[in-house]
């Protein structure tokens, strides 16, 4: 892929609504990470955490109040403007697709409400994998496909269960958790939510992938 064409397609993500206002409740962030994030990866047994796509930083804000060395990347310039004005610290600017994180520096990634602004999830997947330690954990928070509010440009994968764990074995994760969401949402079609976590050794159909990956990445 030339980069000036991915570029041009990131660019939707860019330009899309960014949501802050919807994205800075701080209960309802902070009740999230206590039911889907801390019962499944503790901040002591998995402190340093990756916060895929993190908004405006309200998502860092709670992470590191429960005690995780908390790290997020996002492509909203606007995202970033706002977590330095009201948090005093800043995400990274950058694709998710392309994490400038070394192999293995995190034990767990988080992706709420992010997977499906991905344009090759099956990319971002073995990024996630690259950037994991071995038996790191993934939570991901996926918007239902059948909810037609989520039918816009700037969602191109909408997947469903199937397709997530499908995803997820050939990509060389293991599924430890499908959990059922009960917290209040707005636009029919109920999110569902995985914890996975990474395997020992390289999956049989991307293990050339991965090598290269994790020699990109410096592990």
């Amino acid at each position: 892929m030339f980069s000036e064409k991915w570029n041009a397609l990131t660019r939707t993500i860019q330009d899309a609504p960014t949501g802050i206002d919807g994205n800075t409740d701080e209960i309802g962030i902070k009740a999230f990470m206590q039911r889907y994030v801390v019962p499944y990866a503790s901040p002591q047994q998995f402190p340093r955490i990756l916060d895929l796509g993190c908004g405006p930083g309200t998502e860092l804000k709670i992470l590191k109040e429960l005690g995780y060395t908390a790290t997020g990347i996002t492509l909203g310039a606007p995202n970033i403007e706002f977590c330095q004005k009201n948090y005093g610290f800043a995400p990274i600017y950058g694709d998710m697709h392309d994490l400038p994180f070394p192999a293995g520096s995190f034990d767990v990634a988080l992706a709420r409400q992010v997977f499906e602004h991905s344009f090759c999830p099956w990319l971002l997947a073995l990024e996630v994998w690259t950037v994991l330690r071995v038996k790191g954990r993934w939570i991901i928070d996926l918007p239902s496909p059948r909810n037609k509010a989520m039918w816009a440009m700037w969602h191109p994968s909408l997947f469903y269960p199937n397709q997530m764990e499908f995803l997820f074995e050939k990509c060389g994760f293991s599924i430890i958790g499908k959990i059922p969401w009960t917290l209040d949402y707005d636009g029919g079609g109920e999110p569902y939510d995985y914890v996975v976590e990474k395997k020992e050794g390289y999956p049989d159909n991307f293990q050339h992938v991965l090598r290269k990956l994790k020699k990109i990445h410096g592990g």
